[in-house]
């Protein structure tokens, strides 16, 4: 289970004085006039990399139609906002939205066994893949890397660290 959640990802500078375009990942944008803090990381490796880490106070958010203009305390140049182009903005789990019934963080996935029709261990899963509306997980199995898309004819059951799924014609030569 992750620690820190992804809010956002930086884009590229905004301006002069260092302000940031950025993509919201969450599903409430407008959190992002609550939040005080954010720990921006660099992905490179996936969700699990710490290479590069730090955390910084916001100063001023506003809103452009989907995208948002973020200004952090000690970046005031264009130049200085350049470095973190594709880095993502992240807080600690503790701040996230609470979660509905059934409802998982992407990052949660990770980790978690899948069974065929909730018996047969196929492997564990390794990535999230987001492809617009659905969900693609990468399984790996024993003799290979299974695509497995998160859609209600394939995944019927997740609870306990488990994902069930119905063995559809076809699915395992992804």
């Amino acid at each position: 289970m992750l620690k820190e959640l992804r809010v956002g990802t930086i884009l590229k500078p905004h301006g002069l004085k260092g302000e940031m375009k950025v993509f919201p990942t969450t599903e409430e944008p407008r959190r992002f006039t609550q939040l005080k803090e954010l720990i921006l990381r660099r992905e490179s490796k996936g969700l699990r990399d710490t290479s590069f880490s730090e955390s910084r106070k916001i100063k001023s958010v506003r809103f452009q139609g989907e995208f948002l203009l973020l200004q952090l305390e000690g970046i005031d140049s264009v130049e200085m906002a350049e470095k973190y182009r594709n880095v993502s903005l992240m807080i600690p789990r503790e701040q996230a939205l609470p979660l509905g019934d059934n409802e998982f963080f992407l990052g949660d996935y990770i980790g978690m066994e899948v069974y065929i029709e909730g018996k047969e261990l196929l492997g564990e899963v390794k990535e999230v893949i987001e492809t617009g509306a659905n969900l693609v997980f990468s399984v790996e199995g024993k003799e290979k890397e299974y695509l497995i898309p998160h859609i209600p004819p394939v995944v019927y059951e997740i609870k306990e660290n488990r994902i069930a799924i119905h063995l559809m014609e076809g699915l395992l030569e992804l």
